[in-house]
């Protein structure tokens, strides 16, 4: 969902998962499932309601309503989104942005605590992958590294943290589209921002050719792997990381997604390791 100050339609496709969106009033939206999809959306909506009670200078989480079988109805945020945000952004603003980022994540990691199901998880979603993928070699090759599982911390997570899921408004920004995950931690969430920020998936597949939004996406992600290096030095990270961009792949149906995704796959610390090692020619 990503609604913005134009007026919205009352009913909008919704996501790759085939949600729909009604808007019912000028305050409230319903997100509704398909048959297939309604067990998850209860999820997300019991973890929208589990950040709602947390308290952020900087974000707002949009309150919950009503809940159904298929569906939950929750505020509608008249705001703008990222792009709009992002081409009248100042200095400050940006920074804005940093430290709303920045306040999220540390909250998260204050409630880190060890994971002793990390590895087993991991690899039960790398064995899904291998069956969706066309890159076998290269999810084969990961399997066969040593990884230390140790430094994967257990926490909430947003699950899918992008600049697609934030809403502006009023010096707060909203966070939207909680998604269960197959790993609760905040590594999942600097995926999902690296996803956005350092390799631009979502301008490359709106086909943006905006300078100032690709700047501003480098400004933040110098300014976040700066902060979190520790987490993002590892390898059990750069596993992830590449995990995150092939979880995209099974949805994606034009070649030119698919270029995009093999360009960003490429990019990725854990590929160009694997090619090193194994001496692949990337082209």
């Amino acid at each position: 969902m990503n609604p913005s100050t134009r007026a919205p339609h009352n009913h909008l496709q919704y996501g790759l998962s085939g949600c729909r969106l009604h808007l019912l009033s000028p305050s409230l939206i319903r997100k509704q499932a398909q048959d297939n999809y309604k067990q998850r959306l209860a999820q997300q909506c019991r973890k929208q309601q589990q950040f709602e009670r947390v308290t952020y200078n900087h974000i707002a989480i949009p309150r919950i309503l009503d809940t159904g079988t298929d569906f939950f109805d929750m505020e509608y945020i008249p705001s703008s989104s990222f792009q709009q945000y992002f081409h009248r952004a100042g200095r400050r603003d940006v920074l804005f942005i940093f430290d709303a980022l920045q306040e999220f994540i540390d909250s998260l990691i204050q409630k880190q605590k060890p994971y002793p199901q990390a590895e087993t998880l991991i690899r039960e979603k790398l064995a899904a992958i291998e069956k969706n993928t066309q890159y076998t070699d290269f999810v084969h090759a990961l399997q066969q590294q040593d990884y230390d599982f140790s430094s994967v911390p257990q926490s909430p997570c947003h699950g899918d943290l992008t600049l697609s899921n934030m809403l502006f408004l009023d010096k707060k920004i909203y966070f939207i589209d909680f998604l269960d995950s197959f790993l609760n931690s905040f590594l999942i969430d600097l995926a999902k921002l690296k996803q956005d920020l350092c390799y631009f998936w979502s301008a490359h597949i709106q086909g943006s050719r905006s300078l100032r939004v690709y700047q501003i996406k480098r400004f933040l992600w110098s300014k976040i792997q700066a902060r979190y290096e520790q987490y993002l030095s590892t390898d059990v990270y750069a596993l992830i990381d590449a995990m995150n961009i092939l979880r995209i792949e099974p949805y994606l149906k034009e070649p030119r997604q698919k270029a995009i995704l093999r360009t960003i796959l490429t990019q990725t610390p854990a590929y160009e390791y694997i090619a090193h090692t194994y001496g692949w020619k990337v082209s």
